[in-house]
């Protein structure tokens, strides 16, 4: 069994399909006392920029973003990456991810990342 560490990893930068990942992290405990892995605005940015090159679907972002919003074992790189995976993870309250939005969200990722250098 790989470590929970590395799958975590892969969730992160959905580097395989979801369903895979989720299912070998169904191998490892639930809980976690800290956090292993940190999401930065550059795996959503990733994210997003497969969104816009039709790589991954709406629903598939939506997906990802539901898997990694409800784990304790990662850990937000900044409150604004936070804020970007409930985006990603409520279309219904927040309104579904559109081109419009994929690109607004990467661009105040980059600039809060421009900003924190």
């Amino acid at each position: 069994m790989r470590s929970r560490t590395d799958v975590l990893r892969e969730l992160v930068r959905l580097a395989r399909p979801l369903e895979g990942v989720r299912a070998e992290l169904g191998q490892h405990p639930w809980d976690s006392p800290a956090p292993l892995v940190i999401l930065e605005a550059e795996d959503i940015i990733r994210i997003l920029d497969r969104f816009l090159s039709h790589e991954l679907s709406m629903e598939r972002v939506e997906d990802w973003a539901n898997a990694v919003e409800m784990r304790d074992d990662i850990e937000y790189g900044n409150d604004l990456v936070k804020e970007a995976i409930f985006d990603l993870a409520n279309p219904v309250l927040q309104g579904a991810l559109t081109i419009e939005m994929a690109k607004r969200w990467k661009e105040r990722l980059k600039s809060a990342g421009q900003a924190i250098t």
